[in-house]
């Protein structure tokens, strides 16, 4: 199977925490010369970011700099600012003038000292219509300081409506490059129920408010809001789910298995439990004889992903996260560029 030279039709693309490096998981460990976007979650860590020796450099901004100057020039650099842990301050930094051209200023200023492409907003998550007017402003302040075609501006959102309803997605829609849906995490310890935590299409007859959400639900409201379909990146998780005490998608589950409940793709499917894929919904599953249920993506599911995107006009998928991938005929990156860059 020939695989075309022109990798820029689709994002391809992927997040790198930069805590990762202190796991010895660099920047080089991921699959660079399979990704045309690569964006560095977390700018926060002074000594992750700048100081520890990461690639034969100092940093993992200057490791990724490198890499892109020595042998992977056509990666698209992004930083990424906010997180699950780093999105406190929006609200009140995005309510003032002020605020947003400090913030976007800042984040040009970010972009050009260390050699990268662009910023990706990620404010987990505007709670309130109020919060997503301030969104939208944010995101014209920092297209502003970021102007085309020189910079790139996209920004992550959770694939629900529950989030997506709060945003003007249109006017975000004209302003941002790339919409990156996180889809993924649609149920977890947080909701008291197992599932597939990133299937593609929902129940016909959902059990429950979690069983409903999908990949296919969040990108039709997105486009039926006025986002361009071509702007529109799925996310797939480099991980899994887990319910400790359930053996089955759709069961009450209080005990999550191990740490937060997640668990690499590389490590499954976990010891002594079968693997299986759930084709109506396009999700994945292992669970054991002794219990247990874990949810996550496989190439088979991957590839069928990508066919969607093809098929809705999408503008690519990104990986949460690139460090979280198989090798050989189990990585699910190296499935997904065959499956969107292939010559049919």
């Amino acid at each position: 199977m020939d695989v075309s030279d022109d990798i820029s039709s689709y994002v391809h693309g992927a997040y790198y925490p930069s805590w990762r490096v202190y796991k010895g998981e660099t920047p080089s460990s991921m699959r660079l010369d399979l990704l045309n976007h690569l964006t560095l979650e977390q700018h926060l860590d002074k000594k992750a970011d700048l100081d520890i020796s990461v690639d034969g450099t100092k940093g993992c901004l200057s490791a990724l700099r490198l890499a892109k100057a020595t042998t992977h020039e056509r990666l698209q650099l992004m930083l990424s600012v906010g997180g699950g842990s780093g999105s406190a301050h929006f609200p009140a930094l995005a309510s003032t003038s002020t605020g947003r051209e400090q913030f976007a200023t800042s984040c040009r200023s970010w972009v050009d000292q260390y050699g990268f492409d662009g910023i990706d907003l990620d404010w987990e998550h505007p709670s309130s219509l109020e919060q997503g007017r301030d969104f939208l402003a944010l995101v014209q302040a920092l297209r502003n300081s970021l102007p085309v075609p020189r910079y790139k501006l996209s920004a992550a959102l959770p694939a629900g409506e529950w989030c997506l309803r709060n945003v003007p997605l249109a006017r975000v829609g004209s302003v941002l490059d790339n919409l990156n849906l996180m889809c993924y995490d649609f149920v977890g310890p947080w909701t008291g129920v197992s599932g597939y935590h990133s299937q593609l299409y929902s129940s016909t007859t959902p059990q429950n408010p979690y069983d409903a959400r999908s990949a296919h639900t969040a990108i039709s409201f997105a486009i039926t809001q006025g986002i361009p379909a071509n702007k529109i990146v799925m996310g797939i998780p480099a991980y899994g789910r887990s319910f400790a005490d359930v053996d089955s998608p759709g069961k009450p589950s209080k005990a999550s298995g191990g740490g937060d409940g997640t668990v690499l793709y590389r490590d499954l499917p976990l010891p002594d439990m079968k693997e299986q894929v759930q084709r109506d919904r396009v999700a994945a599953y292992c669970t054991g004889q002794e219990g247990g249920f874990v949810s996550y993506d496989v190439p088979e599911t991957v590839v069928i992903k990508c066919e969607y995107v093809k098929a809705q006009g999408l503008g690519g998928v990104f990986y949460w996260t690139g460090v979280g991938d198989a090798t050989g005929e189990r990585s699910l990156v190296a499935h997904s560029h065959r499956a969107l860059f292939s010559k049919k």
